[in-house]
């Protein structure tokens, strides 16, 4: 009898343990979305720097990537995501007038190719295959 009422207990406990988890996931993807978002936004209202600024820069935030990559692929497959349909967004209203380092746009284009277009992918985990011949 007592392993019955466990059985029903655990029974009655695992869906809560599910949404929690659910929950979790959703506010993961909306937190690395809206910071992939600000991160471009940052990005992009960066007044021109001098090469060894603009170098630093990116290659402090090439780090923070890097470590988000290996700690939690899929928050980095997210923020991969959001940054390039971010960076898809400016670069169709930025026109000759829109002044940026070759750092920059490097970056720019890496986002482009590598992040998947959030209302076709909404939050894939999975990125894009490697174009590579062989």
């Amino acid at each position: 009898m007592k392993r019955i009422v466990i059985h029903i207990a655990v029974l009655l406990c695992l869906p809560a343990g599910l949404w929690a988890q659910m929950d979790d996931r959703a506010i993961d993807e909306n937190f690395y979305s809206a910071l992939a978002r600000a991160d471009a936004r940052y990005e992009q209202s960066l007044p021109v720097m001098s090469i060894e600024d603009e170098l630093d820069f990116w290659t402090d935030q090439e780090a923070f990537e890097q470590r988000l990559s290996k700690t939690n692929s899929r928050a980095y497959q997210i923020y991969l995501n959001s940054k390039g349909s971010a960076y898809r967004e400016y670069l169709r209203f930025c026109g000759s007038e829109c002044q940026h380092g070759e750092q920059f746009l490097r970056k720019a284009s890496f986002y482009i190719m590598n992040g998947e277009e959030e209302d076709e992918m909404a939050f894939s985990t999975t990125g894009k295959k490697s174009l590579k011949k062989n």
